[in-house]
């Protein structure tokens, strides 16, 4: 088997000349090369595949949310897990902030505002806890 593996190798990479019957079918043929380095070739030609092929995905990766992100209207804030399948998002969709609790089987919208800031700034942003601070006393209120 591993004789009949090497004869493949030998004869892709082109070092065998014609095959025939007989020995003076046989070709003058190049030196063989050593199995080791073909080996070697073979492990580095795999490398440089196996390298494209990461590239490439990494690429496809990198330009695919560029062009997603252009074209945005819809921008998820903020994700506050409540249960399993179970959380209160923070959605801003054509100058309004909507409030939505979403489950498995509904999506409700919990309360909207008009007037929530286009964009932050560093004295905007809201410190960490501070939005369940928010819900907490949206769902006290309810």
């Amino acid at each position: 088997m591993l004789r009949f593996i090497l004869a493949c190798l030998a004869f892709l990479s082109g070092t065998v000349g014609a095959v025939g019957d007989s020995a003076e079918g046989l070709k003058k043929a190049e030196p063989m090369v050593s199995a080791s380095t073909q080996f070697l070739n073979i492990a580095g030609m795999l490398a440089v595949v196996l390298i494209l092929i990461v590239a490439m995905a990494w690429l496809s990766r990198r330009l695919m949310t560029g062009s997603l992100k252009a074209g945005r209207h819809i921008k998820l804030m903020e994700v506050f897990p409540l249960g399993r399948n179970e959380k209160v998002c923070l959605v801003r969709v054509q100058g309004k902030t909507l409030l939505l609790g979403v489950t498995a089987q509904n999506i409700c919208r919990l309360e909207d505002w008009d007037d929530w800031p286009e964009e932050e700034t560093e004295a905007s942003k809201v410190p960490p806890g501070e939005f369940q601070k928010i819900l907490s006393r949206l769902v006290k209120s309810s």
